[in-house]
């Protein structure tokens, strides 16, 4: 799983913030930095309020730059340098031309234990750190994995609001949220918006005859069909039950109708054996585009719905538009 953005968290970002002040205060040097490691680069995620700070938040340099985060989170260890000016191993480090010198930074990393970055004091003045120094840095590191463990917990609730746990497409809630916002995409520009409402035929059946494991399998691999045969613009949610919803933004009703009959298709070759016997798994559709009838997203996901009965009443396994 990716990693979250800690810049979408407010508090976090200001506790980090307030803790990067304080301990450039208390241990009286220049330069307190939270670093965070990105695929290309370091990140300064905070620096702290220090008018001798080179540094800012932000400030970005790329990986492999030789910087002293680097060395510490490829060990993952704390590391002092105390003179870089006279360290042969320091001697390129482009944090040198910045007069930082003398150093002491520890590993930051998220709950799962994946690098997040560094929590680190510069000094452009050699001499070591010292215990008090030292113990407080690593001390507030601790408090910094907290405070990702808080945010890595708000991402997992957030997941679990926004995706059906079974199915792993959008939940009915975050369906509709994205559905309303293309829906206003749609009344203010006039851009096509074209709905799928899916049912799965004789589900019942399904969970009556076989189970509700069978049930749930099918389920998911519908929505994995679903999720596979769609364009990076598209979304699909579950409405509840075994109804589905795909939105197609940018898509008039002949091509929202040719998608849905290629999702039918897809639906019909799931391969599903019960006790040497296949199930036959299909499913019917319901298609709409919004139109200056529908003021609202209920009206566009009635007539869908109405179009999916009327391809029920047809014989199934096929799609009707409204």
């Amino acid at each position: 799983m990716s990693q979250a953005d800690i810049r979408n968290y407010p508090d976090v970002m200001q506790a980090c913030q307030t803790i990067a002040n304080l301990v450039a205060k208390v241990c009286q040097v220049p330069a307190v930095l939270i670093m965070r490691q990105n695929s290309d680069s370091m990140e300064v995620i905070s620096s702290a309020d220090t008018p001798q700070s080179p540094f800012r938040s932000s400030d970005t340099v790329a990986l492999n730059s030789g910087i002293y985060c680097e060395t510490v989170i490829a060990t993952q260890q704390p590391l002092e340098v105390s003179d870089a000016l006279n360290d042969p191993l320091w001697h390129n480090n482009p944090e040198i031309k910045l007069g930082m010198i003398a150093y002491y930074g520890v590993p930051v990393n998220w709950p799962d234990g994946s690098i997040f970055g560094t929590f680190c004091a510069l000094r452009n003045v050699a001499g070591h750190f010292d215990a008090e120094q030292t113990t407080l840095i690593n001390e507030f590191a601790s408090v910094i994995e907290a405070l990702l463990k808080q945010v890595s917990s708000q991402e997992q609730l957030q997941l679990l609001a926004d995706y059906d746990s079974l199915t792993q497409v959008y939940s009915r809630n975050r369906l509709l949220e994205r559905l309303q916002h293309e829906f206003d995409r749609y009344q203010r520009y006039q851009t096509p918006l074209s709905v799928i409402y899916l049912d799965i035929d004789h589900f019942k059946q399904v969970n009556d005859n076989y189970g509700h494991g069978i049930g749930d399998l099918v389920l998911q691999l519908i929505a994995k069909q679903l999720l596979s045969n769609q364009r990076q613009t598209d979304f699909v949610g579950r409405l509840g039950g075994e109804e589905f919803l795909i939105c197609l933004s940018d898509s008039q009703l002949n091509a929202a109708m040719l998608q849905a009959q290629r999702l039918l298709q897809k639906i019909t070759e799931i391969d599903v054996e019960v006790k040497s016997h296949a199930l036959d798994i299909s499913a019917s559709c319901g298609v709409a585009q919004a139109s200056h009838g529908d003021q609202t997203i209920d009206q566009l996901i009635a007539r869908a719905d109405q179009a999916l009965y009327k391809a029920k009443l047809a014989g199934r396994n096929q799609a009707k538009s409204a």
